[in-house]
């Protein structure tokens, strides 16, 4: 009787090496370039692929919902939206049973939610046309674009010190992210009756900025201390 577990890492393995094949030409070389100074680091697999698979399918759905020109197609987008939505987290779940962490994939996956949800927040406030919205959009963005550096730079502290529990995003995040999705998908299926979207999605949008505040406060915090860490431990940051 064959062992199970062999079983499952023999499926991981053969799954492993098929995607390297496959995502070889598209991943490989900005994968390597992060992290140059790994010899046999493994970059060529299915969480990074599922990872450039969101990105990719972001920006596609993006410009797709925004110019679809009847109810159906807006409603194929939105189911879309809806599994990418679903999607996160896959990748970052797989990376980790699989034990093929990297520094592409801990970029590619919050970068893949920033362009799906930015890319629905900036539809939406030109379909809106309404000033007070395109400026809470505006202030969003770039207190998002904070988060996203502030992250990347916590999760190589956290990485260096061996804590990459630490790396992921706080509860504050989680919740900005909730209330994000809410946000978009309301906003776009109530567009048909412009006044109540906007009215909801202004709404919601100033609910997420203090949380989005909040989040870049836990990253900067976190990046303080692993700082404070390695100095303590004689460690070079970079």
């Amino acid at each position: 009787m064959r062992n199970p577990v062999s079983t499952d890492r023999s499926t991981a393995t053969w799954l492993v090496e098929t995607s390297r094949i496959f995502f070889a030409w598209l991943i490989e070389r900005p994968a390597k370039r992060l992290e140059p100074y790994k010899e046999n680091v493994v970059v060529r697999n299915i969480p990074n692929a599922i990872s450039v698979w969101r990105c990719v399918m972001a920006v596609w759905v993006d410009w797709q919902i925004y110019q679809a020109p009847t109810a159906h197609e807006r409603w194929l987008s939105l189911g879309i939206i809806v599994v990418l939505i679903a999607s996160d987290g896959i990748d970052g779940a797989l990376a980790r049973r699989l034990k093929l962490e990297s520094r592409f994939g801990a970029m590619a996956d919050p970068f893949a939610d920033k362009i799906l949800i930015g890319g629905l927040l900036i539809g939406l406030a030109f379909k809106f046309g309404a000033p007070l919205f395109a400026g809470l959009v505006l202030l969003l963005l770039v207190i998002e674009l904070g988060n996203a550096l502030a992250g990347y730079i916590g999760s190589r502290l956290a990485k260096q010190l061996d804590k990459p529990e630490r790396a992921g995003s706080s509860t504050w995040g989680k919740l900005k992210f909730g209330d994000e999705c809410l946000l978009v998908l309301l906003g776009w299926t109530l567009l048909p009756y412009p006044e109540l979207a906007l009215a909801i999605s202004t709404f919601l949008i100033i609910m997420v900025i203090p949380l989005a505040v909040k989040s870049l406060r836990g990253y900067i915090l976190m990046i303080k201390v692993a700082q404070v860490v390695s100095r303590a431990k004689n460690l070079t940051v970079v």
